[in-house]
């Protein structure tokens, strides 16, 4: 199910959080039933996800607004980014 978890997208992933979050947890997913090893698989599925999200664009600018004391939300809405 999480494979084609994607197919439910319906913003572009480049400038939509959620569907970018989703889009890469269906890669994640693709990737890890296409190595065939799935001992763990959802405990490592989750670990990945995770870490992919917060090494991608919108985890990063979120944080980084939030350290600084500013509105994340205010910075995506220049970005024209989406929650």
């Amino acid at each position: 199910m999480m494979a084609r978890n994607d197919a439910l997208v319906d913003h572009d992933a480049e400038t939509c959080a959620v569907c970018y979050q989703r889009v890469g947890q269906a890669q994640v997913a693709r990737e890890m039933l296409a190595g065939g090893d799935l001992a763990g698989a959802m405990g490592c599925w989750e670990l990945e996800q995770e870490r992919r999200w917060r090494d991608g664009k919108f985890y990063r600018l979120w944080a980084e607004e939030q350290a600084a004391g500013r509105d994340p939300r205010a910075a995506f809405v220049a970005r024209g980014w989406e929650l």
